[in-house]
């Protein structure tokens, strides 16, 4: 009975989210590690950023209207004996809310599964993800997540792309700028863009004073109720 009741959606929405997202080598998996510390949080790892094709199949409907043009209750259809005599083309049991809800049950039957008992915060962290406009994830979760705490990792440019051990033997220099640097630049400027614009309730962690127990990380953790311990 117990196993049961954690697996129902309304337990998962207690819980707090929290999304990890950084550039490769900004210290995510360091700030997951910190927070799976703590016995009432679990963070997953990365999802091969599988949820940007699930931020756009979302969006693809949401964008048109045609979808949820002619709802009808889904009571309604169940209670009438002969519905498909009056069946539309355009007609769905599915209004907006319902979009999202579902949308929200399919992330929460990857990332809570059985309710994850004895859990305060659940979430992720992901290397895969920008706040580019050609990259919808962000615009997805903050619609399906309004309230969930978003994480920013940035880490010093010159030390992030030092840290790529082996990637530089293997790659010409004007590859390595475009592929690297550039790449880097554009997605903490898309970050930052997020962070500032208000849109959801975020934190910008710099790695370089995450190691030193310093900065935003406090007040992450503060906002969790927890303090940075030895």
């Amino acid at each position: 009975m117990e196993r049961h009741e954690h697996r129902q959606t309304p337990d998962a929405r207690r819980m707090q989210p929290i999304f990890l997202l950084g550039f490769p080598r900004s210290g995510t998996t360091l700030l997951q590690r910190v927070l799976n510390s703590y016995e009432d949080v679990l963070i997953w790892g990365e999802h091969v950023g599988f949820l940007r094709d699930v931020a756009k199949a979302y969006f693809h409907v949401w964008r048109n209207p045609d979808f949820f043009r002619g709802t009808v209750p889904l009571a309604q259809v169940l209670a009438d004996p002969q519905p498909l005599t009056r069946w539309q083309g355009w007609m769905n049991w599915i209004d907006e809310d319902d979009w999202r809800r579902l949308y929200q049950r399919f992330l929460e039957s990857v990332f809570v599964p059985e309710g994850l008992p004895d859990k305060r915060f659940w979430g992720w962290k992901e290397v895969h993800y920008s706040g580019e406009a050609m990259d919808p994830t962000l615009s997805f979760l903050a619609e399906i997540y309004p309230k969930a705490r978003y994480v920013f990792l940035v880490r010093s440019g010159f030390n992030t792309m030092a840290s790529f051990s082996i990637r530089p033997r293997r790659l010409q220099l004007a590859e390595w700028k475009h592929e690297g640097c550039d790449r880097w630049r554009r997605t903490i400027a898309s970050f930052r863009e997020w962070h500032r614009s208000g849109r959801v309730e975020s934190y910008w962690i710099r790695y370089e004073d995450m190691i030193e127990g310093e900065g935003e990380v406090l007040r992450l953790l503060e906002a969790m109720g927890k303090r940075l311990g030895d």
